[in-house]
């Protein structure tokens, strides 16, 4: 599905219901594979993009060492995530994650969990 056709169906669904956004998007565990997949450009267009329709976004990035377990067991099956090896965004990847949110206009940081048992933190942000 190209941007055209997402944008006419979200919103035809958003009008469907009379509201302008979702009130919240929730991305727990998927910013990894959507930077292993769709690259740094891909993980920034989607960041961008969730703000647009949403409210609230409520991320929960994997560290890391989570990439790394990802790679290890794709490497295991014989094959690779065609953008990790061009992967400009690796260290520190949570506050990159925090850092594209709150370059979009409107965008603000509302609060942040402590760590999980998962050693992973959760990050609310505002869309105005």
């Amino acid at each position: 599905m190209n941007i055209k056709e997402k944008d006419l169906l979200i919103s035809n669904f958003l009008d469907k219901y009379s509201v302008k956004k979702f009130s919240a998007c929730f991305c727990f565990s998927i910013t990894m594979w959507i930077h292993l997949n769709y690259g740094d450009v891909g993980l920034q267009t989607f960041l961008k993009e969730i703000c647009k329709d949403s409210a609230m976004v409520v991320v929960e990035p994997q560290p890391w060492k989570c990439y790394k377990s990802a790679v290890k067991r794709m490497k295991l099956a014989n094959s690779e995530f065609a953008h990790y090896k061009h992967l400009k965004d690796r260290s520190n990847i949570e506050c990159k994650i925090d850092q594209v949110l709150l370059e979009v206009e409107g965008v603000a940081k509302v609060t942040e969990t402590i760590n999980t048992s998962w050693g992973r933190k959760i990050s609310i942000f505002r869309t105005t």
